[in-house]
């Protein structure tokens, strides 16, 4: 006769041998003692951690003959029945393979007749997710008006799969998975009680095979020694469970560590060619990933052996564990998929090892932070607002480019000035280059000098009150630190001014007349105050609003009624011919004459009035105020009979700052 397996030798066969489900052993002996029984429960929980076996204990327990008791007596003919699987008031059914509505109106059937002997008639019904829905929908009247002597027990390992309607007629006990101790201490004591030597390193690798299942434990053992033959070592369990030796993850996790790609490729290669389970071994890595992980966050105490791991654990940065955890996690699900595993591996593995090299992101914030400009006005955004300002930095688009700081863009009022105002020492471009509205074209004429130009502070004149773009632009920037909200509805503001009265002007361009209700609230108002106090030096008295008049630009051509076009950009109404040296066009009906012929424009003054019409434009202003943009070439908006002469632009990283 076959030997039985341990599994099976080792059932529990009373409440008290129970492992590791207290809650439901307490409550269910309860509930045989007082008479109070359920006519349904449910039993879930993972697999092999005992919910059929304690429904076949509870059903031992309501039939004792020795009872009502908190648990059975286990000699009794009733109980020994039971045990054997020949009771006949005990029906267990497999749902797996009756999952139809005729098994179930045979189950109906055989709950109306009182049981034989016993006090109870109990139908376990194992797999009970597996019942169909019109299974389900059999067993809805008599859950609900069971009789008195019908008792039942549904165990599942996918409770979410039982429909409400059930659930609800039934008490439901969630089935925990034993600890690892307490499994160690299970096998320890059958390994005992069978004469099987097995060493404590053995154990600790059962457990693991085990994986929170007491029957897994069970099996792993049983394995183990038929295959060993003898005393049980920790190279006798991994052989027979086909486990990766643990040098090999240990080597593996520490060359991910240091980013050695190769090593690690190599440990996947040899494991590859001595037939090793891959989806095994990224499960172990994954595991020793954890143990660092929680060795890094929380100490050494958190897991058991957090001592070992200590030295280990501190060749990662925690973010870096975190990283390999996703990453083999991924890993092993794709893998139990199938496919190509040693490609998959190998793939991982790289993309693990490469985490090695990079720098974490806090590190890089903190290198910004130092390199970068400090606070204050102009330091939030590129060009310190829509009228300039602030100083804005040219961030290097590539490492060998030097880093130059544009300077402040002035007033269009100090235009004069500044043309005639002789330039002392080297310069970097024109003043027009700061603008953002600008197309960069100087500083594509003049080259920039490979170092910043500094500036003696003995020899710089004292800077003038703050007026126009520069007043607008720290306003906005300081009004941002005051009342965020208010600065926003300030960027729509094209020019600030202080008046000989001490009052602060502020003036909208044409389309945003809608934006002085807000800049004028009382909240806004005392922000805007506070905040030119503090760019002036000095209290301002009031704020002025105003919106500047839309002025029509002066005609192009005089208006001539029924003369032909001659030139210029005449058109008119009717079948006619094309003025001479222009777009004119005449007819018989009312139309206007072209003037003159022009000469046709040079690229350089046709980009730059087209930079003109995009600088007038509100709707383009809101835009590039919006994303802090700067314009860097008005070819595109050129004719298209002048945009074919414009020469081409080098490429972006050709051009200089």
């Amino acid at each position: 006769m076959p030997r039985l397996p341990l599994a099976r030798t080792c059932r529990p066969q009373r409440f008290a041998d129970v492992l590791g489900q207290q809650v439901p052993v307490r409550a269910l002996g309860a509930a045989a003692v007082s008479g109070d029984i359920a006519s349904a429960y449910i039993f879930s929980g993972t697999r092999g951690i005992g919910k059929t076996t304690l429904a076949r204990l509870f059903a031992k327990t309501l039939n004792c003959q020795a009872g009502p008791a908190a648990d059975c007596c286990d000699t009794c003919s009733s109980c020994r029945e039971i045990a054997e699987g020949r009771a006949l008031d005990v029906l267990e059914l497999d749902a797996a393979t009756h999952t139809g509505i005729d098994d179930i109106r045979e189950l109906r059937e055989a709950a109306q007749y009182p049981p034989g002997r016993d006090r109870y008639r109990v139908f376990i019904l194992d797999e009970a997710h597996q019942l169909s829905q019109s299974a389900w929908n059999g067993l809805l009247k008599i859950l609900e008006e069971p009789p008195p002597w019908c008792v039942f027990l549904f165990c599942t390992t996918e409770p979410h799969k039982i429909p409400a309607t059930i659930e609800s007629r039934a008490l439901h006990f969630s089935f925990r998975s034993p600890t690892p101790a307490q499994i160690r201490e299970h096998l320890a004591r059958v390994a005992t009680n069978e004469q099987i030597p097995v060493d404590d390193d053995a154990l600790d690798l059962l457990v693991q095979a085990a994986d929170g299942s007491v029957r897994d434990g069970l099996s792993a053992l049983d394995q183990v020694r038929a295959l060993a033959g003898g005393p049980i070592t920790r190279d006798a369990v991994r052989a027979a469970l086909g486990l990766v030796p643990g040098e090999a993850v240990g080597t593996y996790v520490a060359a991910l560590g240091s980013g050695d790609a190769a090593g690690a490729l190599a440990v996947v290669a040899t494991l590859d060619e001595e037939g090793q389970d891959l989806r095994s071994f990224t499960g172990d890595v994954l595991e020793r990933v954890r143990r660092l992980a929680l060795v890094r966050a929380a100490g050494a105490a958190a897991v058991p052996g957090g001592e070992a791991l200590a030295p280990a654990a501190q060749a990662f940065a925690l973010e870096q564990l975190v990283f390999l955890g996703r990453v083999l996690d991924e890993t092993e699900s794709r893998l139990r998929q199938g496919g190509a595993q040693r490609a998959l591996l190998d793939l991982a593995t790289i993309r693990m090892t490469r985490m090695a090299g990079l720098t974490p992101l806090a590190e890089l914030v903190d290198r910004l932070g130092a390199d970068g400009p400090g606070p204050g006005p102009g330091a939030g955004r590129p060009g310190g607002g829509p009228g300039g300002g602030g100083v804005r930095d040219a961030a290097p688009r590539s490492p060998q480019r030097p880093v130059h700081a544009a300077p402040p863009r002035p007033s269009r009022a100090d235009a004069p000035a500044r043309a005639a105002a002789p330039t002392a020492g080297p310069t970097v471009g024109s003043a027009d280059d700061a603008d953002p509205w600008d197309s960069g074209e100087a500083s594509a004429a003049t080259p920039a000098p490979a170092a910043p130009v500094a500036i003696p502070a003995a020899s710089a004149a004292p800077a003038p009150p703050p007026t126009g773009g520069t007043l607008l632009g720290r306003l906005v920037d300081t009004l941002a630190e005051i009342r965020p909200a208010a600065a926003a509805y300030l960027r729509n503001v094209d020019a600030a001014e202080v008046t000989d009265a001490g009052a602060l002007r502020l003036r909208l361009p044409p389309g945003r007349e809608m934006y002085t209700a807000q800049l004028t609230k009382p909240a806004t108002q005392d922000a805007l105050l506070e905040a030119a106090g503090r760019v002036l030096g000095r209290p301002v008295a009031a704020l002025e609003v105003s919106v500047a008049e839309n002025r029509p630009g002066p005609r192009a051509a005089a208006e001539v009624p029924g003369a032909p076009g001659a030139g210029g950009n005449g058109f008119g109404n009717g079948p006619g011919g094309n003025g001479q040296g222009g777009n004119g066009h005449a007819g018989p009906g009312n139309g206007y004459a072209g003037g003159p012929a022009a000469a046709a424009p040079t690229p350089r003054a046709a980009r730059r009035e087209a930079l003109d019409r995009a600088r007038k434009d509100p709707l383009v202003r809101a835009l590039f105020d919006q994303f802090g943009a700067s314009f860097l070439d008005g070819q595109l908006l050129a004719a298209p009979g002048i945009q074919d002469d414009v020469p081409p632009r080098p490429p972006f990283d050709a051009q200089e700052e």
